[in-house]
């Protein structure tokens, strides 16, 4: 009989080294990836482009953006009908959907956008939250964007401030609350391919699965 799916969630501070510990688990445990492929199917799904859902994905919506359509909130001047944008609502009801189905049917490591508080209930998930300082989290901004320490840190302040006000807003949970997750890593003690090793143990114990493609070397 096939054993039924598995789901990792990881929650991550900008620069911590999330998205690249995600990839990483995906590959070596051959399952499957999602990052911004959820907003491309959310875009698909909805009939509009990736770039109508930017100012949404991850980001708190004020309280008119959350119940209506972007073009019914200019209600002073008249402007020509504009492309539909569907609430921020609507959004995350979809990639919730999105989410919940990808777990139904097959393994899988899944970036942000609030995947472990919309999975918080399934048997076999893992939730994970990816921390460092900031002096990390800044050189390593700097490093693969190519922008300056001042920008860096403006990066950081940013990307915090609007995971943890769209995290509030969609569960009513602090984004940084280390009970809201089963596993918390800080990069910036452990190092990011140590983190991987570790979840990927992890998750072979946890979930009694093998490694697909082990770490060479």
């Amino acid at each position: 009989m096939k054993a039924s799916p598995y789901v990792i969630t990881i929650s991550r501070q900008l620069g911590s080294g999330g998205s690249y510990i995600g990839r990483n688990i995906a590959k070596r445990m051959g399952i499957y990836y999602l990052d911004r492929e959820i907003l491309r199917e959310v875009a698909q799904r909805l009939q509009v482009s990736e770039q109508a859902l930017d100012k949404y994905d991850e980001k708190a919506a004020s309280f008119w953006q959350m119940i209506f359509p972007t073009e019914f909130i200019d209600t002073i001047s008249y402007v020509p009908p504009k492309l539909f944008v569907p609430s921020a609502a609507n959004v995350f009801e979809t990639q919730a959907d999105i989410i919940n189905k990808v777990a139904d049917e097959r393994s899988a490591v899944i970036i942000g956008r609030g995947g472990h508080y919309i999975l918080r209930n399934r048997p076999k998930h893992l939730s994970i939250f990816i921390h460092a300082g900031i002096p990390f989290r800044q050189k390593r901004i700097v490093d693969l964007y190519e922008v300056s320490e001042k920008q860096a840190l403006k990066m950081i302040e940013q990307y915090d401030n609007e995971r943890a006000k769209y995290i509030r807003q969609v569960s009513g949970l602090d984004w940084l609350n280390a009970c809201n997750y089963q596993l918390c890593i800080d990069t910036g003690g452990m190092g990011i391919d140590n983190a991987v090793n570790m979840i990927v143990n992890y998750i072979k114990d946890q979930f009694g699965v093998r490694e697909i493609h082990p770490e060479m070397g």
